[in-house]
């Protein structure tokens, strides 16, 4: 049911999946690693850290976050919203009127 049977290899052999499932029952990440290969415990749990704080605070996260770094918030839908936005977050926070992280980081020098 989770494709946990290879479809490439056209037997029984298995490959190693990582299944996030939420309390709702969706799943919201599939890692998939060659059987030949271990999973990464790290980024694992750099993952479930992810998507509980997308969660809970309405953000995304960029490549290679970490928790304690700067997520991003959502982008605009209207004006009024890009001004909101502006006004809440502070500017130099900002990339781009589209692109917007939640706190000054040294991350965002590295864009």
């Amino acid at each position: 049911m989770y494709g946990m049977m290879s479809d490439i290899n056209n037997n029984t052999s298995t490959v190693r999946n990582v299944f996030f499932i939420d309390p709702s029952q969706t799943v919201r990440c599939i890692l998939i690693y060659p059987a030949q290969n271990g999973r990464n415990i790290s980024e694992i749990l750099r993952m479930i850290d992810a998507l509980q704080i997308s969660d809970s605070d309405n953000v995304a996260t960029p490549a290679n976050w970490m928790p304690g770094l700067s997520t991003i918030i959502p982008s605009p839908n209207n004006y009024i919203d890009l001004m909101n936005n502006m006004k809440k977050n502070n500017a130099k926070n900002c990339m781009d009127w589209y692109l917007c992280f939640s706190k000054e980081n040294d991350d965002l020098r590295r864009w």
